[in-house]
């Protein structure tokens, strides 16, 4: 039962207590208000965890974008690592089976420029996209905080405004009951 349907519970009980002019006051059952104040009371949980189960997986979202980025730079570091040894290797065997040493020097020397470069290629692209998705999770996680903020506002605000209002029909009923006794 929602909040503002046992407030409207609360509200009716009090409009529809019968008043005794002998004594002054309206006589309403104690049990079925303190049932409706309990019910009112299992209603805020709900709310509440609502919001905090939002900002729980943005937090969430937030560090499995992190860990994924950094499996792509490992897997990047990997490849670089692989890339470099594979022409050191190339490189090796170009110089033994060659006669002519030099040569095999040299190429092997832009081999392992070139493995150099596209593993500095690979690394950077992998950062860039590392930095990206921490980028789009952060943003989107920022977003579910401030909605799940808003969201518990606007129910504390919507609940300080109904209890604003019990109490003003609480003091209205005192003062016309007064205002009867005199």
């Amino acid at each position: 039962m929602s909040i503002f349907r046992v407030l409207e519970k609360i509200e009716a009980a009090l409009m529809k207590a019968p008043f005794i002019p002998i004594i002054g006051t309206a006589f309403i059952k104690r049990d079925k208000i303190i049932s409706l104040i309990e019910k009112a009371r299992g209603s805020l949980p709900d709310d509440m965890s609502r919001a905090a189960s939002i900002s729980k997986e943005a937090r969430k979202i937030l560090a499995d974008a992190s860990k994924s980025a950094s499996a792509e730079t490992a897997e990047a570091e990997r490849k670089a690592s692989e890339i470099i040894a594979s022409a050191k290797a190339e490189a090796k065997k170009a110089v033994a089976k060659s006669e002519i040493a030099k040569a095999a020097a040299e190429e092997a020397e832009k081999i392992i420029k070139n493995a150099k470069e596209e593993a500095d290629k690979i690394k950077t692209q992998a950062l860039e996209e590392r930095d990206r998705l921490i980028k789009e999770a952060s943003n989107h996680a920022g977003q579910l905080t401030s909605q799940a903020d808003s969201y518990a506002e606007r129910t504390l605000d919507r609940l300080e405004n109904d209890a604003k209002k019990i109490l003003d029909i609480i003091s209205s009923s005192r003062a016309a009951r007064e205002q009867e006794n005199e």
